[in-house]
């Protein structure tokens, strides 16, 4: 709690207030007591000129009766202690107390000693010598004034007078008044003063410790709270402080520093999420080429096996569709009244798989073809409608409309013709054979980012989630009752990558699909 830097502005302020009114009180109570002194001393003085001028008339008359009954009347006064008259020699001559008259006090005593310690009697005594401080035998603290009373002319010169004009002075006059009532009004001021100075310094800590806590410490926890706020990530944190001094500042420099921090998180975060992007897309890039280069080595490794294989096939098979078919030939002479017709079914049967099988054995001849071929600069247009001039008949078979889409400028890719002419042939074909109930075939032509594009779209069926990563695999068909080899596209994958191309599936759906071929184009 100490460790607080508002808990020690509070004690410090507390303190320097406490000393302050500590030493204004100490003052207020000295100079109270120091006035009210010199108020007793001022009534005592005055008491005295009173005693003085009353007894003035019966002294010159040497009246002694009437003396000592002023004194006695003026001794029984409130807060009176006593009255005393002495003579030059400290005999006491009148006093308010009887049993006082006729003693004689010593010279040296605190009643005499004013006049009779200086070498020289003074004509005027200072006030401060005048007065005295003593306890009585009850214990009360009284006020003693002693008043010179000198031998003025009136006095050495009236008949009744035997006092000498050599003689200054003739006696002292001492009034004694009780500080009871003084004292009582001096401690009640004091302790008034006291718990003043207390109350005020409580009031004072109190409105200190207010202040210091709505100035100091209350910004102090929201800038806390903001650092707070910013280690756990909210780089966008404002303090809600609107002060013009220090504190105002430092709030000020505190939401500037985070919103830049905010900002510079926001790039870095940019940067890492474009980063992380940039990693997705090259993996993605290695990944195709990885599935490219797996492809290839694929494809590499079957046309080994599928050329040993297509060799040692094609022989018998010609063989076997030759004498099937001159069997065929000889009963169906000799077949006048159909007795040979369940033959002739199965011979049939045996040519036509025969045939199939050799359609296999030719694609897997050129799957297997690995001679580079003749490249030349070709328009690419030229290519694309010889293809389409080809397998015109499909099209009129099929009853599928042909729409071709070209641009006006010529585009020029150094490629084989055959090889690119076999490509759209056989992705032509696929295409019409996905539309048994006709359609509409489109065949365009553009360049995009120095490739041939050519796209070549049908309104077939479309293909599955589930073929469609393995559509250019070897011997893999989606095609029923034997009518696909599973070979058309991947030879149609091979010669692409050949010309150092790519052919993907741009789209596909229940309303058809879209094969994207593209070409290095020649500047």
């Amino acid at each position: 709690m100490f460790n607080k830097v508002s808990v020690k502005l509070i004690l410090i302020l507390c303190a320097v207030v406490l000393v302050n009114l500590g030493f204004y009180s100490y003052y207020t109570i000295s100079k109270l007591k120091q006035d009210i002194s010199l108020a007793c001393t001022q009534n005592a003085l005055n008491l005295s000129d009173i005693v003085k001028k009353s007894t003035r008339y019966s002294m010159l008359l040497n009246k002694r009766e009437d003396i000592a009954q002023i004194i006695n009347t003026v001794g029984t006064e409130k807060g009176v202690y006593a009255i005393k008259v002495y003579n030059k020699d400290g005999l006491v001559a009148y006093s308010s107390d009887s049993s006082e008259v006729g003693k004689i006090y010593d010279v040296k005593s605190p009643s005499c000693s004013p006049c009779h310690s200086q070498p020289q009697l003074p004509s005027n005594l200072p006030l401060e010598q005048m007065v005295r401080y003593f306890w009585n035998k009850d214990g009360q603290k009284v006020l003693g004034l002693i008043n010179p009373i000198y031998n003025e002319k009136d006095c050495y010169t009236a008949e009744c007078h035997y006092h000498s004009g050599d003689v200054k002075l003739l006696g002292l006059l001492d009034i004694q008044m009780s500080t009871d009532r003084v004292d009582n009004v001096v401690n009640s001021n004091v302790s008034g003063i006291v718990t003043s100075t207390i109350i005020l310094t409580g009031v004072l800590a109190l409105i200190i410790a207010l202040f210091v806590n709505l100035m100091i410490n209350v910004p102090l926890k929201k800038i806390s709270t903001g650092i707070k706020e910013i280690s756990r990530g909210n780089m966008n944190y404002k303090i809600p402080l609107e002060s013009r001094d220090e504190l105002g500042v430092i709030v000020k420099q505190f939401n500037n520093m985070s919103t830049s921090l905010d900002k510079a998180y926001k790039e870095i975060k940019d940067w890492s999420e474009t980063l992380n992007m940039k990693v997705e897309e090259k993996n993605e890039e290695l990944k195709k080429i990885y599935e490219q280069v797996v492809q290839i080595e694929k494809l590499a490794s079957l046309g080994k096996l599928s050329a040993t294989v297509a060799h040692e096939l094609n022989n018998p098979l010609e063989g076997i569709l030759t004498y099937s078919k001159l069997i065929a030939r000889k009963l169906d002479k000799d077949n006048g009244t159909g007795q040979f017709d369940p033959l002739l079914k199965y011979l049939r049967l045996i040519s036509d798989e025969t045939s199939r099988c050799g359609r296999i054995v030719k694609d897997l001849l050129l799957f297997s073809h690995k001679e580079e071929g003749i490249f030349d600069n070709s328009n690419i247009r030229d290519i694309i409608e010889k293809s389409l001039m080809i397998i015109n008949h499909h099209f009129e078979i099929h009853k599928v409309r042909l729409l071709t889409h070209y641009p006006q400028e010529s585009i020029i890719v150094n490629c084989d013709r055959q090889r690119i002419e076999q490509v759209i042939v056989s992705v032509c074909i696929n295409g019409i054979e996905s539309m048994p109930d006709g359609g509409t075939l489109k065949v365009s032509l553009s360049s995009e980012n120095m490739y041939c594009v050519i796209r070549i779209a049908d309104e077939g069926k479309g293909i599955s989630d589930k073929d469609l990563p393995n559509i250019f695999e070897p011997f893999y068909t989606t095609k029923s009752n034997g009518k696909g080899t599973g070979l058309g596209l991947a030879v149609v994958y091979g010669i692409i990558q050949q010309h150092k191309g790519n052919v993907t599936v741009e789209s596909t759906s229940s309303r058809g699909t879209v094969f994207k071929i593209e070409l290095p184009q020649l500047s």
